[in-house]
């Protein structure tokens, strides 16, 4: 039965995959929620990051057990991937750019068709046991295969960089929460060399350009950079929580 009106988009968080795999919900709510799923009046969002948290979680059975709820859901043909949180942040200010620089804009793509098109840049992430067939291959090589773990480290340096900052400005000037333009220059570190124009021209990003960028880019743009920043934020908030991570 298809329904009328756009499916609800859900996200959930891993720790309920997990009850939903073991079926520890009230009474029915698994069953209801499969329901709406196959029905198409709910659509679930997974990631990159729900793979690597179950690779992450008990022993091989359980993670077998919450890979295959995935699998079997992923089988319904009404779940979206979405892309990994670095890769989001580059799309929204790639685009972000592009609309500064030609005056159009253009929504990035965010979500993939495929858990294989989670990853961010396939060169950055080399498979040295072969390219995974199902959710549960993609686990047991997040496991085992310390090439995918080099690469997903490396790509986690804006990580390392943004804790830096938090710690400089709450240490300077005891900041509650980041400025504006402090926000706008840090978009220009997920900029490339050069970029594809919406008119087809590939143009470098200079300098200059980022400069000029940092003080006019619109950060309603960048959602997900903003969600990312309000992470590093709470350091601000509430230093005493993370001071140890400092």
């Amino acid at each position: 039965m298809q329904p009328t009106g756009n499916p609800r988009t859900v996200y959930l968080d891993t720790a309920i995959w997990i009850d939903i795999a073991r079926n520890r919900l009230d009474d029915g709510t698994v069953q209801a929620f499969q329901a709406a799923v196959a029905s198409r009046r709910i659509t679930p969002v997974l990631s990159l990051t729900h793979v690597m948290e179950i690779a992450n979680t008990g022993d091989k059975q359980s993670r077998e057990a919450i890979a295959n709820c995935l699998e079997h859901f992923n089988s319904l043909d009404n779940v979206r991937w979405i892309r990994y949180l670095y890769a989001v942040i580059r799309l929204e200010v790639n685009a972000c750019f592009r609309e500064y620089v030609s005056g159009q804009w253009l929504p990035p793509n965010v979500f993939a068709d495929s858990f294989h098109d989670t990853l961010d840049n396939s060169e950055s992430f080399k498979f040295d046991l072969g390219i995974p067939r199902s959710i549960n291959d993609f686990v047991d090589i997040i496991q085992t295969d310390d090439s995918f773990m080099d690469g997903f480290r490396d790509d986690r340096q804006h990580y390392a960089t943004q804790r830096k900052l938090v710690a400089g400005i709450r240490q300077s000037r005891k900041a509650r929460r980041f400025l504006d333009d402090e926000l706008r220059r840090s978009l220009t570190d997920y900029l490339p060399e050069e970029i594809t124009l919406p008119s087809g021209i590939i143009a470098p990003v200079t300098e200059d350009l980022k400069a000029a960028f940092s003080e006019k880019a619109d950060l309603e743009r960048c959602q997900a950079f903003l969600v990312s920043q309000a992470w590093h934020e709470g350091a601000n908030l509430y230093p005493e929580g993370a001071a140890g991570g400092d």
